[in-house]
């Protein structure tokens, strides 16, 4: 792996990751100018946001960029995420809107809240 980029095995190599592509416009405004000078590495995207769409054409414009997948798992309540996976509802792990409980139950007995 580190023979691709031209390293050997006692180089070192820093990985400067941009994360959440797509959560915003603005935010994939910014990644991208930062993939243009080179000021980052790699990025991951979160599928779920309202600005995902906008990255395959910022990647088909700009080559540089490179991007892996930001598993989306939770939500807030002041910017809620739609879940990815809806074709069937997955009983006790989430609740019918396809989201993680705000309470988890460790037992019958202990609630914690679920941050």
């Amino acid at each position: 792996m580190l023979e691709r980029p031209g390293l050997t095995l006692i180089d070192r190599a820093i990985i400067i990751n941009a994360d959440d592509f797509g959560i915003t416009h603005s935010t994939n405004q910014a990644i991208a100018e930062l993939f243009e000078n080179d000021s980052i590495t790699s990025s991951s995207l979160m599928v779920p946001c309202a600005a995902a769409n906008e990255v395959p054409e910022l990647c088909a414009m700009n080559h540089k960029i490179k991007v892996g997948i930001h598993l989306t798992l939770t939500s807030t309540e002041n910017y809620s995420l739609k879940p990815v996976f809806q074709e069937y509802n997955l009983g006790s792990l989430v609740t019918d809107e396809g989201f993680f409980p705000k309470i988890l139950y460790l037992s019958r007995r202990m609630q914690i809240p679920f941050r």
